[in-house]
């Protein structure tokens, strides 16, 4: 088994910046910057959907135990968005290109499609952090703008991650 230890460090440093980000820093209550999910995303090709959400939830659940958040909403969105990972792999990649790579890359997929990779997973986590976080229907004027710019600002951020990352 061969374990890279740069990326394990990268991973865990992700989840402190993400912890550091969620107890100190309150930019409005339409904005909050989220990276867990990008951790999801980068996951290696052979990480099929049931460890994928093994693994979310876990690292849901260490980001929910050292914030100050409620217990469990990080890992039931970040479950949601692996729900879903091998399913869009499958719908924008061919199988040559997932043999040959072994993680998803930018420069693979092209922006187009890297765009939709990366967007479509961190609404989805928006959508169920919000109503998990309400836990009822609040006025669209609120949840909505929450939504969309959380997931404009922090799928920004993770799109520059990812275009990095093959650097690590």
């Amino acid at each position: 088994m061969n374990i890279d230890f740069k990326k394990i460090l990268f991973a865990l440093l992700v989840i402190v910046v993400q912890c550091v980000l969620d107890n100190y820093v309150d930019m409005s209550i339409y904005v909050r910057i989220v990276l867990v999910p990008y951790l999801i995303l980068i996951l290696p090709y052979r990480y099929r959907t049931i460890s994928t959400m093994i693994l979310a939830f876990l690292i849901g659940l260490s980001v929910d135990i050292f914030t100050t958040g409620v217990l469990g909403m990080n890992a039931g969105a970040l479950v949601a968005v692996a729900f879903i990972r091998q399913k869009m792999l499958h719908a924008i990649m061919d199988e040559r290109n997932m043999e040959r790579h072994d993680s998803p890359d930018l420069k693979v997929m092209g922006v187009g499609k890297g765009l939709f990779y990366i967007g479509v997973p961190y609404l989805l986590f928006f959508i169920v952090y919000t109503l998990l976080d309400n836990f009822s229907l609040r006025p669209v004027a609120i949840t909505l703008p929450k939504i969309l710019l959380g997931t404009v600002i922090s799928g920004g951020i993770s799109l520059l991650l990812f275009k990095n990352y093959k650097k690590i």
